[in-house]
C-alpha cells in the first residue's frame, strides 16, 4: 500500500509516497504533484532504516546511579509512574521556585521531525509558566525571520525562483538543506537564471553556480556594503521604491540621531509624521500612514540646517545621505582586502544589482552564525532594500497563509513571567523577548544561578552537548540540575545525563497536521494531515502526546483541550471551515486559496491609508531608531567577527580560519549509525586547500588535530583545491559510532573527540541576537601522529 504523507527530517518537507507492506515501512519516494514532492535527498530515502533501528528507545527508562557515573544503571519504568514522577517533580520545583526555575529545550522544527509536535511542545511550556526554552534560533533562522525584521517588519520571505533573473544563496546551501528550494533553483537556471552563491566552499549548491564567490567567513557584511556603495555610487537603485517606501529621504537630527519629526519643526506638529527636503531647499512633512503623493518629490542626498519652531537650528543630512557617506570607503579594492575575494568576481557581483533586476535571494546559517551576524543581515537586507524587488515579482514575496487559530502565542505566558526570562536584559530584542534563551544563559544559570537558579530541565530532541559551542561546560551544566527529562527517538549523549528518557516515536508512527508548505504562495496554502502508517515501535509515544498527557496530569487539561489532540488540531483549523476528518479524506491535501498582490505594502484601504511595512516608522528603515534606542549602530555597518578578524591578533598561534558546516548526509548530530548515510560520510570530515595541507604534510584521509584556543577536535582531512588556504572547514555534529561498518564514535569533549564544538566557545557573542561564532574563529592544525601511525604524506624513495 502507498499512502501520501510529507517528510519531517528536514526543513524542505518534501511530499511523500510511503510504501507500507505488511505492517513495515519499505520505501519512501517523492509525490508527485505536492509542492514539496519533486525529489527525495538520501535522508528521507532512508526512512526504513530510521524506523526499523534497534538503537530505537521503546520504553521509559530512570536513571539509578550518579549522573557522574558512566553507568546511568537504567531500569525500565512504566509511562504512568514517569509521568507521574515528572509532573510531580516540575510541580514541586514550579511551586517552590517559581515556574522560571524549570527550563525547556527543544530541539530545531527546521531539522527535524520535531514539526510535527512544536507549538504543542511551546504550547506547554508557556501554559506551564516557564519563560525559558532553548531554542537555537540565535544560531538558526533568527537572522533571516526576526534580526530581519529591523529593516523590513517582517521575515525575508520566499524567494520567488520561478519568475526571478538573479538568484543570490548567501550563506545558504539548499542543496544540503532544503531539497524543495534547490530543485526549482535548478529549474530556474535551466530556463537562465543566474545563480550567485556566497560560501567559503563550493560544494553543492556552488557548484552549479554562474558565480562563486569564496568569501572570507565573516566578512559578509563587508561584501553587501560594498554593493550598496556601487548601486550609490551608479544610481542603479530601483529610486522610486527608495524614495517612497524607505525612510532614505527622512532627515536625521545630527546632534540627537533620532529622525525629524513634524513635531521638532513646527508649532503644533505631530511626533509621528516626519520631515523631508526638497529640491528648493524648503521642507515637507511626511505622513507615513498613506503613499507618499505622486507631487512629492523629496531629495535622496541632502545636508542642510533645520530651524526648529523655537528658533535653535539643528544641523541635519538624509538617511540616504549618511548611508552613502558611511559606505563609501567600501570600494572594491578594500572589500577585496576584507572578503579575501577577487577584485574583479566583486565587481561582477556588484553590477548584477543595478538596474531594478528580478532579483530573488535566502540567507541562513551561513549568516546567521557569527558574533556580527545582527549587522550582517541589516547590510544584506539593506542592500535588497536598494534594488526595490521585494514582494514582486521574481523578488522575495511574502505569502499569505491561510487564517489558523494560533496555539502557540507567547501571550499565553503572562507579563511577570516574559520579564523574567534568562538573557532579556542583555538581548532585549534577541530571542529572549520570546522567551527563547541561549544555551549560555541557560549554563550560567544552571551552574553559577546567574541570574537565578535554574533546578530542572525537561528537553525534546536536542543534543545540547554536542550541537552547542562549549560542551564539556554544557555537560557540567546539565550535571548541576536537580531534575533532567529527555524526550527522544535514539540515546545521546544529552539523554545520558538525564533523570528519565521517554522514547518518542517517529513521524510514520503518529498522526500529524501541517498547514502550509512555505516555499511558494500555492505551497502556503496547501493543508495536509498526515495519518498514522504504522504501530510505534515499542512503547515509543510522540511529543504531543506527552505534553498532552503532561498537561492533564498538572491541572491544564482545559488549556489542552480536555487533553484530546484532534480536538485541538480542529480548533486550530475552524477559522478554515474543515475539520481532521474531512482532511483525512483528502490524503494529499486541500487547497485554501487565498486573495495575494505583489506589492502589499502599497495596496491602499479605502480611506487611503496604506499599509506600509510593519516598523516604526511604516518604511524599510535604512535608519533604525530602535536599535539606537538600544545601544545599537542605526545604520548598517560592517563588524569585524570577534574571534577571527581580518588582521588576527592570535596570529602566531592560531593562524587559520575555523568555520563549520552542516554534512548534507544527515541531521545535526543525528543519524550516523545509519549504514546507508555513514557509507556516503564514513568519517569526521575536515577540508583544507592543496596550499595548506602542503605546508602541513597532510594527505586526503589523515587524522589532523584542529586545535583552537577552546579545545580540540580530531577529525579527518579532505583536500578541497578549491578552498582558500587560510580557511579550515570542520563538520559539526560527530560523536556516534555505526557497528555496521566497523566505524567508531568518540566522547563529546576531550583529546579525542571529533566533536567540533567541544573546540568553540561562546565567550564573544552578537550584542543583538546572542549568535555565536561557530562559523569564524581562529586554529591551527596538524597531524595526529598517534591515529597517522604507519602512514605517511608525500613521497618517499624505496632504492
Amino acid at each position: 500500500m502507498d499512502i501520501p504523507g510529507y517528510c519531517t527530517l528536514c526543513r524542505s518537507r518534501c511530499g511523500t509516497l510511503n510504501e507500507i507492506v505488511d505492517g513495515r515501512l519499505l520505501s519512501v519516494k517523492p509525490l508527485s504533484g505536492h509542492p514539496t514532492g519533486a525529489a527525495l535527498c538520501a535522508k528521507g530515502r532512508a526512512a526504513p532504516e530510521l524506523v526499523g533501528s534497534p538503537r530505537r528507545l521503546t520504553k521509559p527508562m530512570r536513571r539509578t546511579h550518579a549522573r557522574t557515573d558512566a553507568d546511568a544503571g537504567w531500569e525500565t519504568i512504566t509511562w504512568d509512574e514517569a509521568l507521574a514522577e515528572i509532573a510531580a517533580k516540575l510541580g514541586a520545583i514550579r511551586a517552590a521556585q517559581g515556574a522560571e526555575s524549570v527550563a525547556f529545550a527543544v530541539t530545531t522544527p527546521s531539522g527535524t521531525p520535531m514539526i510535527d509536535s512544536f507549538e504543542w511542545v511551546e504550547r506547554f511550556v508557556r501554559c506551564f509558566g516557564s519563560p525559558n526554552l532553548i531554542y537555537a534560533v540565535e544560531v538558526c533562522g533568527w537572522h533571516k525571520d526576526y534580526a530581519h525584521a529591523l529593516t523590513f517588519g517582517r521575515g525575508i520571505g520566499a524567494p520567488d525562483y520561478e519568475q526571478a533573473d538573479v538568484i543570490v544563496l548567501w550563506g545558504h546551501n539548499p542543496a544540503r538543506t532544503w531539497l524543495a528550494q534547490a530543485t526549482r533553483i535548478a529549474d530556474a537556471k535551466r530556463r537562465g537564471a543566474q545563480v550567485v552563491v556566497i560560501d567559503p566552499k563550493p560544494d553543492g549548491s556552488g557548484q552549479e553556480a554562474n558565480l562563486w564567490l569564496r568569501i572570507r567567513p565573516g566578512a559578509d557584511g563587508a561584501l553587501a556594503l560594498g554593493a550598496i556603495r556601487h548601486l550609490i555610487l551608479t544610481e542603479g537603485y530601483g529610486a522610486s521604491f527608495v524614495k517612497r517606501w524607505t525612510n532614505a529621504p527622512m532627515l536625521v537630527n545630527l546632534e540627537t540621531q533620532r529622525l525629524l519629526t513634524e513635531y521638532d519643526v513646527w508649532q503644533n506638529g505631530r511626533k509621528d509624521v516626519y520631515v523631508v527636503a526638497l529640491a528648493d531647499g524648503s521642507l515637507s512633512p511626511y505622513d507615513t500612514r498613506q503613499a507618499m503623493p505622486a507631487t512629492l518629490n523629496p531629495c535622496l542626498r541632502a545636508r542642510l540646517r533645520v530651524q526648529a519652531h523655537g528658533g535653535t537650528h539643528y544641523p541635519c543630512a538624509t538617511v540616504f545621505e549618511l548611508l552613502a557617506e558611511q559606505i563609501s570607503s567600501y570600494t572594491v579594492e578594500r572589500v577585496a582586502e576584507l572578503t579575501w575575494m577577487a577584485p574583479e568576481n566583486i565587481r561582477r557581483f556588484n553590477s548584477l544589482f543595478s538596474g531594478s533586476p528580478r532579483l530573488a535571494y535566502h540567507s541562513w546559517t551561513g549568516v546567521g552564525q557569527h558574533t556580527n551576524a545582527t549587522m550582517t543581515d541589516r547590510a544584506i537586507a539593506t542592500l535588497y532594500a536598494l534594488t526595490g524587488a521585494c514582494d514582486r515579482a521574481g523578488g522575495n514575496i511574502w505569502t499569505v497563509s491561510p487564517p489558523t487559530n494560533s496555539v502557540n502565542d507567547y501571550g499565553l505566558l503572562a507579563p511577570a513571567q516574559q520579564a523574567k526570562a534568562l538573557g532579556l536584559e542583555e538581548l532585549p530584542l534577541g530571542p529572549p523577548c520570546h522567551g527563547w534563551i541561549t544555551a549560555r544563559d541557560f549554563c550560567n544559570a544552571a551552574i553559577d544561578a546567574r541570574p537565578y537558579r535554574v533546578a530542572a530541565l525537561m528537553s525534546f530532541g536536542t543534543n545540547f552537548v554536542v550541537s552547542q559551542g562549549n560542551s564539556a561546560r554544557n555537560l557540567r551544566a546539565l550535571q548541576a540540575l536537580d531534575f533532567h527529562v529527555h524526550v527522544d527517538m535514539f540515546m545521546n549523549p544529552t539523554a545520558q545525563n538525564a533523570d528519565i528518557v521517554l522514547p518518542a516515536n517517529m513521524p510514520w508512527e503518529r498522526e500529524a497536521l501541517k498547514i502550509g508548505f512555505e516555499i511558494t504562495q500555492s505551497a502556503c496554502e496547501l493543508v495536509q494531515f498526515r495519518p498514522r502508517m504504522l504501530a510505534p515501535h515499542g512503547q515509543a509515544r510522540a511529543d504531543y502526546d506527552i505534553a498532552f498527557e503532561l498537561a492533564k496530569r498538572m491541572g491544564m487539561a482545559d488549556q489542552f483541550f480536555g487533553g484530546d489532540v484532534h480536538t485541538g488540531w480542529n480548533h486550530q483549523l475552524k477559522p478554515l471551515g474543515v475539520t481532521v476528518e474531512e482532511l483525512r479524506a483528502a490524503p494529499e491535501g486541500m487547497r485554501f486559496p487565498q486573495p495575494f498582490r505583489y506589492e502589499k505594502y502599497a495596496a491602499e484601504h479605502l480611506d487611503t491609508e496604506a499599509p506600509g511595512f510593519t516598523t516604526p516608522s511604516r518604511r524599510v528603515e535604512i535608519y533604525s531608531e530602535l536599535l539606537l534606542d538600544h545601544g545599537q549602530p542605526a545604520l548598517p555597518c560592517f563588524v569585524e567577527p570577534a574571534q577571527a578578524p581580518a588582521e588576527n591578533k592570535s596570529n602566531e598561534r592560531y593562524p587559520l580560519v575555523l568555520t563549520t558546516a552542516k554534512s548534507g548526509w544527515f541531521v545535526h548530530s543525528a543519524y550516523r549509525h545509519i549504514a546507508s548515510l555513514r557509507r556516503k560520510s564514513p568519517d569526521p570530515g575536515v577540508e583544507i586547500g592543496t596550499g595548506l595541507a602542503h605546508k602541513k604534510s597532510v594527505a586526503t584521509g589523515d587524522w589532523i588535530n584542529v586545535n583552537t584556543p577552546a579545545g580540540s577536535a580530531l577529525l579527518r582531512a579532505r583536500i578541497n583545491p578549491a578552498l582558500d588556504d587560510r580557511v579550515v572547514i570542520a563538520e559539526f555534529g560527530w560523536w556516534e559510532d555505526c557497528p555496521a561498518l566497523g566505524r567508531a564514535g568518540s566522547p563529546p569533549s576531550g583529546p579525542l573527540s571529533s566533536n567540533i564544538n567541544a573546540a568553540l566557545d561562546d565567550k564573544e557573542h552578537d550584542p543583538v541576537s546572542g549568535s555565536v561564532p561557530l562559523r569564524a574563529s581562529v586554529c591551527n592544525i596538524e597531524r595526529a601522529q598517534e591515529q597517522n601511525r604507519g602512514l605517511w604524506s608525500g613521497e618517499r624513495s624505496f632504492s
